[in-house]
Formats: C-alpha cells, sequence, structure tokens
C-alpha cells in the first residue's frame, strides 16, 4: 500500500541530487568561464596597458633609462655595424654600415640627405621608409625573436630613448607577440638582416592619449630608426 508512494519519493529524491549535480557543475563552469575572460581581458596586449610592457615594450623605455636629455647630434644609425649578408641568421659582425646616417625628423633636407628606396602609408596612419634593404633570403615575420637597434625621436626632433648608448647592446624581442608597442609589430615585418628603416608610429599605435609622462607626452607620434641586426 506504501510502496507506490516510497518508490515515488526515492525517484523525487534522486532526480533532486541530480538536477542539485547539475546546478554545481553548471555555475562552477560559469565560475571557471568568468575567471578566463577577466584573465585574458587584463592579458590583452596593447600599446601602453600593461604598466610591465610600458616598461620595457619593445621601445627599451623605462623611467630610468629614458634619454630624453640625449642630444640628436651623437645618436645615428651610421655608428652600427652591418651585420654580414648570407643565411640571414643572427649575427652582429660586419664591415660597413649604412653609407649615411638618417637626418633628424624635423630637420631640412640637404643634398645629402639619404632617400628611402621604399615607402609605405598604412591605412592606420603608420608610415614606413626603408633606407637599406639588408641581405639574405630570409625576411622577418610573426613568430621570429628578432633583435635590433633603434633610436627614438618625438616630432621635435627629440630623443627620448636610444640603443646607442651604454654598452649598445641590440634589443631583441618576439615579433607579434604582443610585448612591443604596436607600430613595432607592424612596422618590422618583412625585413632583411641589415635593413634600416624610420617608422612614423601614431600615438594610437604607440603610447596612445595616456602617453608616458614624463618621457612621452599624451597622443605623441613617435618617430624610430630601427636596424635589423639579427633574427632566428
Amino acid at each position: 500500500m506504501y510502496g507506490p508512494q516510497k518508490e515515488s519519493k526515492s525517484v523525487l529524491f534522486k532526480l533532486g541530487v541530480v538536477l542539485g549535480v547539475v546546478a554545481i557543475i553548471v555555475m562552477l563552469g560559469a565560475v571557471g568561464w568568468l575567471i578566463v575572460k577577466v584573465t585574458q581581458t587584463q592579458s590583452q596586449p596593447t600599446a601602453y596597458s600593461d604598466e610591465s610592457s610600458k616598461k620595457d615594450n619593445g621601445t627599451g623605455i623605462s623611467l630610468g633609462d629614458a634619454k630624453s636629455n640625449a642630444t640628436s647630434n651623437d645618436i645615428s644609425l651610421q655608428d652600427l655595424t652591418q651585420p654580414n649578408s648570407g643565411s640571414g641568421q643572427s649575427s652582429t659582425q660586419g664591415s660597413s654600415g649604412p653609407q649615411q646616417g638618417l637626418p633628424v625628423p624635423g630637420s631640412a633636407d640637404t643634398a645629402q640627405t639619404p632617400k628611402p628606396v621604399r615607402s609605405q602609408n598604412l591605412p592606420n596612419g603608420l608610415k614606413i621608409d626603408e633606407y637599406t634593404y639588408g641581405a639574405g633570403d630570409r625576411a622577418t615575420k610573426f613568430g621570429d625573436t628578432i633583435a635590433v637597434h633603434y633610436v627614438g625621436y618625438l616630432t621635435n626632433g627629440q630623443v627620448f630613448d636610444t640603443s646607442l648608448k651604454g654598452e649598445k647592446k641590440p634589443f631583441a624581442f618576439k615579433l607579434g607577440a604582443g610585448s612591443v608597442i604596436q607600430g613595432w609589430d607592424i612596422g618590422l615585418q618583412d625585413m632583411h638582416v641589415g635593413a634600416v628603416r624610420r617608422l612614423t608610429i601614431p600615438a594610437a599605435l604607440a603610447y596612445g592619449a595616456k602617453g608616458y609622462p614624463p618621457t612621452i607626452p599624451p597622443n605623441s607620434t613617435l618617430i624610430f630608426d630601427v636596424q635589423l641586426m639579427g633574427m632566428q
């Protein structure tokens, strides 16, 4: 007489347990998804969002190392050693650098001012002027680890950072990994070892509306002269 009722209660109990377990799994899944989403959002690379990338964002910029008081007359890529041509593997040995140093941004052109061998104006505002093609069959692409020397200018010609001071070590990073400002990730593709480029980078692809006080003012267009020293 009570059998069917007991069985019904047992079924309801089991159903309740199953629904409870499912609810817990769904809740845990939702919490896990939220954690992953927040983590991805926080780690999404931008030109200036992450404090660690601001301290070393492909330009070597840091408050302690910034060369905001450097004079532009004694800093030029003409002092670099041209890497060996050949396989395009990492090398900083060689006998000759670019034939002439690039003019300071904003200075008047002269008859001796070198002219770019190739120029590109991209829709995103990035301007790429290539002065030396470099050598070797291989060109840089996303995923390569590359080493470069560089000089960074504000548009008034003031040098704010350079690898040509101190130990003069090339700066190495993985191209396309988002560890540098976007203008570098975009503008340093398809380069051969020894190539020299001038990148004119709009603020949106550099340090944006925030800038990097006191070294880089807000909404600053940045100019980098870059030579590819090696890749792997």
